[in-house]
């Protein structure tokens, strides 16, 4: 590897260094939370510099470390993510189921009370079974509402 590219590996390892010890300094004076998606971007990039440049100069201990960062960080974000994925769908289900019930329950209100006139059938037998099956009739006709006679 020619010395320009050594320098700049050098360079963006310092760059990684930095990262990793502002992640460090923002969760110990709780500007961050050690569990945020932020530090653990900040680590995992300043893990990343920081073990090109330990493969460059050989540092394998150094490269290891780092690379069990990397690891580290990559599941706690996607375990974090997958949380946070799993607890926004649960909120938008609870809402939509909500809204849902809602509508449901100002239609049942409406059609409990909407006044629906029933055609009066006109018959010369004024008994109670002539009337009693002309209520029936009307009622099988008009489920879930309660018919009004005018």
């Amino acid at each position: 590897m020619n010395e320009t590219m050594t320098a700049v590996i050098g360079a963006l390892g310092w760059v990684g260094c930095a990262m990793c010890l502002t992640g460090y300094y923002l969760v110990s004076s709780r500007r961050i939370m050690g569990d945020s998606l932020r530090y653990h971007a900040l680590n995992m990039g300043g893990a990343s510099l920081l073990a090109m440049a330990c493969v460059t100069t050989g540092a394998w201990p150094s490269f290891f470390s780092n690379f069990i960062f990397i690891i580290i960080g990559t599941y706690v974000v996607l375990t974090t993510k997958r949380a946070y994925m799993a607890a926004r769908l649960k909120a938008v289900t609870a809402n939509r189921r909500a809204q849902r019930e809602a509508v449901l329950a100002t239609l049942s209100e409406q059609l409990s009370q909407a006044a629906i006139p029933m055609p009066l059938q006109r018959s010369t037998d004024d008994s109670a079974e002539a009337v009693e099956r002309a209520w029936r009739t009307a009622s099988t006709d008009l489920v879930g509402t309660r018919p009004v006679v005018r």
